[in-house]
């Protein structure tokens, strides 16, 4: 529709100078919404912008699929957003001058999120930041598969997080200045929680993260994982799944596949409870 058609529709939209919003399916802003000086807005699909939504100047937005805009969520000067699949701003959520956020696929922003200036947000799969995540001057994060930043994360000055799999920042998790992230090259950062397929060893893994929490399919050895963890506990049936086992070691979590004898895992600890059926074989 065209913004004097949507004028039409509310007599509480506010539409600046050099405004344009461009939709090919389904828009809806709703009243007290207002739209910053040269204001830029893109849809090919579905958009839905809530009341007393707040766009700066040269504020710019663009999404393929669905962008939602919840109650008092602020973008400042420059702010820009694009998303090709599912964007979602939950309300009071503030996003500073020249920030920017491209996304592929689903990104999640949930209350009370700020987002400093000339912050840098890239995710090509699925980001989901929980309420009061923090993003201070010149945080970057990019992610490739999926992100979850948990209540109460701060991200300080120029931190950046970088991950190919699957990171998880536990709530009170806090990132220093220049703090550096890379699920990749090796982790610094103690809470680390990574799952689903990740690609490095138990031995890089554990000299990074006192706390390491890997799930799903991690292709390593018992022997590696007996050697950081005196608290490993493997009880009936050697077959179980490693969700079950999971639940009787308190730094240990590693599910599904790990392959190793039962004979191989006693040389490894001392404190190994092994219960019926002692003679099978774990297999991946």
């Amino acid at each position: 529709m065209s913004m004097s058609e949507l004028a039409q529709h509310s007599s509480q939209i506010d539409i600046r100078n050099f405004d344009k919003c461009r939709c090919q399916r389904w828009l809806d802003i709703r009243p007290s919404s207002i739209f910053g000086t040269s204001f830029k807005c893109q849809c090919q699909s579905w958009l839905n912008i809530r009341p007393r939504s707040v766009f700066g100047a040269f504020a710019e937005c663009q999404c393929q699929s669905l962008l939602d805009i919840r109650p008092s969520s602020i973008f400042g000067t420059f702010a820009k957003s694009r998303c090709q699949s599912w964007l979602d701003i939950r309300p009071s959520s503030m996003f500073g001058t020249s920030f920017k956020c491209p996304c592929q696929s689903w990104l999640n922003i949930r209350p009370s999120s700020i987002f400093g200036t000339f912050a840098e947000c890239r995710c090509q799969s699925c980001l989901d930041i929980r309420p009061s995540s923090i993003f201070g001057t010149f945080a970057e994060c990019r992610c490739h598969s999926w992100l979850d930043i948990r209540p109460s994360s701060i991200c300080g000055t120029f931190t950046e997080c970088r991950c190919q799999s699957w990171l998880g920042i536990r709530p009170t998790s806090i990132f220093g200045t220049f703090p550096n992230v890379d699920v990749i090259a090796g982790s610094t950062f103690a809470q680390l929680d990574i799952r689903d397929f990740c690609r490095m060893s138990m031995s890089e893994l554990a000299r990074h993260s006192p706390q390491l929490d890997i799930r799903d399919f991690c292709q390593i050895w018992i022997s590696f994982l007996a050697r950081h963890s005196s608290q490993l506990a493997i009880r009936d049936f050697c077959r179980m799944s490693m969700s079950e086992l999971s639940r009787h070691s308190f730094q240990l979590d590693i599910r599904d596949f790990c392959r190793m004898s039962m004979s191989q895992l006693a040389r490894q600890l001392s404190h190994i409870d092994i219960r019926d059926f002692s003679e099978c074989w774990c297999h991946s």
